[in-house]
């Protein structure tokens, strides 16, 4: 029973661990060009549902580059990135500083076998080399057969092959390598693989096959490649997704889980300072045009009351740098922050999703304060005035002192009288010949410390 029970609990592990290798198994990476910042960077795209998204940026420092390379996942969980100018660099990402860098060593592909081993197809002596990850050395296995150059490189059903060009024919050819005395590799058939292009597979599990990149403006697509047929079917349509030539695909070797996405979402900046308005005048957000977004991102405006407290405290967001006072949740005399925030768009409706892990927002040191428009109020406890008198009325201000008021009558014309307090009088006095009756004193300019109102 005791035997039983422990056989029982192997398989057991056996199930759970095919399980994890069914969802790796369908990831590859590649590196790409982004438009958006001008960097080549690593990423991953999940073959199962077509999604990609960035895990690293490799192309900073200079002085190296990475366009047109390959490149492959050791078995330690490193990146070989090869490139057949500037060298060979290894990386171990998400940093994208080197670790090592190689370059006088140019290669044209790369890939692991499924006992471990690295190899790498050179354009140097044109032959089959291999990488010792533990002392970072390269290794001849053998020269090419003559007048054959082999470019990327993947296996299937234990065999490894290259697609590669044949210089006596000048024709794509498909090769078959043969690990342990390259010179005795041999043509298959031609190819339609073009040598330029990502080349990987994926040898076990979900998603297993042969993964080609073509890259031809405008359309980017990865599809599977059928060695028997010569042939291509569409897996992924890539060309919506804002990068540019995809290269260097590679699977993952087995037990090595995928990187998570990088966050490239970034809202951003706002040219700091206090803005005073007065209502019910929009605030405008002093946006610096420079947020960097990805494919499913939106940028939006925001008002909000609280920087520690992001995104709890938004009160107002605006699809324009224009927020519009809105008294049911803004008061006057309040300090309020103007920013930017970037994410996914929720659900396609046009809203950023505050649940999105990459939600960015722009820093918090815009403000702004609504100032209400000031008013007065003219009283007198007695109305009557004789010609030739005067009559002293009192005046009432709501706003900020000081107060500018410019007030008229009949019998004075405008006067112009300027108050330290929120309270003060006024004279009026109608001179000789002034006929009898009602005499109007109207206030027709008033100016607080922030507002005019006419």
């Amino acid at each position: 029973m005791k035997y039983q029970k422990n056989t029982f609990l192997c398989i057991l592990l056996a199930f759970m661990l095919a399980d994890c290798y069914t969802v790796s198994a369908q990831i590859l990476y590649a590196t790409a060009f982004d438009p958006a910042t001008g960097q080549v960077r690593l990423f991953k795209i999940n073959v199962a549902t077509c999604e990609m998204c960035p895990i690293s940026n490799l192309s900073a420092p200079s002085p190296y580059s990475i366009t047109g390379t390959d490149i492959v996942v050791l078995p330690n969980g490193n990146i070989l990135s090869i490139n057949q100018s500037d060298g060979t660099f290894l990386f171990d990402p998400p940093n994208n500083t080197p670790i090592a860098s190689f370059p006088t060593q140019w290669f044209e592909g790369a890939i692991v076998a499924p006992n471990g081993t690295v190899y790498l197809s050179g354009n140097v002596n044109n032959g089959l080399y291999t990488f010792n990850s533990s002392n970072n050395t390269f290794s001849l296995v053998g020269a090419w057969p003559p007048n054959i150059n082999v470019g990327e490189m993947f296996y299937w059903n234990g065999v490894l092959y290259g697609n590669g060009i044949d210089f006596t024919s000048g024709q794509l050819v498909l090769i078959q390598i043969d690990v342990t005395n390259p010179s005795q590799s041999t043509i298959v058939q031609n190819t339609i693989l073009n040598t330029g292009s990502g080349t990987a597979s994926i040898v076990s599990g979900t998603g297993q096959g042969i993964y080609h990149i073509t890259s031809v403006s405008p359309f980017q697509q990865l599809s599977l490649y059928d060695i028997p047929s010569n042939s291509f079917s569409l897996v992924c349509d890539l060309t919506a997704f804002p990068y540019n030539n995809i290269e260097g695909l590679t699977s993952l070797p087995s037990g090595i889980a995928a990187e998570p996405c990088l966050c490239i979402t970034n809202a951003g900046t706002v040219t700091g300072g206090a803005e005073t308005l007065c209502i019910p005048d929009p605030a405008l957000v002093p946006y610096n045009n420079n947020a960097t977004l990805d494919n499913n991102d939106l940028l939006r405006y925001i008002l909000y009351s609280d920087p520690n407290n992001l995104p709890g405290s938004i009160l107002a967001t605006s699809n324009t740098p224009n927020i519009v006072y809105n008294p049911a949740i803004m008061q006057p005399n309040v300090v309020y922050y103007l920013g930017t925030m970037a994410g996914n768009n929720l659900n396609g409706n046009g809203n950023v999703d505050l649940t999105d892990p990459c939600l960015d927002f722009s820093n918090a040191n815009a403000t702004v304060i609504w100032r209400p428009k000031p008013t007065v109020a003219f009283s007198v406890s007695n109305t009557n005035v004789c010609v030739g008198t005067c009559k002293t009325l009192n005046v009432t201000f709501t706003g900020t002192a000081p107060f500018t008021l410019t007030y008229t009558n009949p019998a004075s014309g405008n006067i112009t009288q300027t108050f330290a307090g929120n309270s003060g009088t006024v004279q009026i006095c109608p001179p000789p010949g002034t006929p009898s009756g009602n005499l109007v004193v109207s206030a027709t300019a008033l100016l607080d410390a922030w507002c005019t109102c006419q």
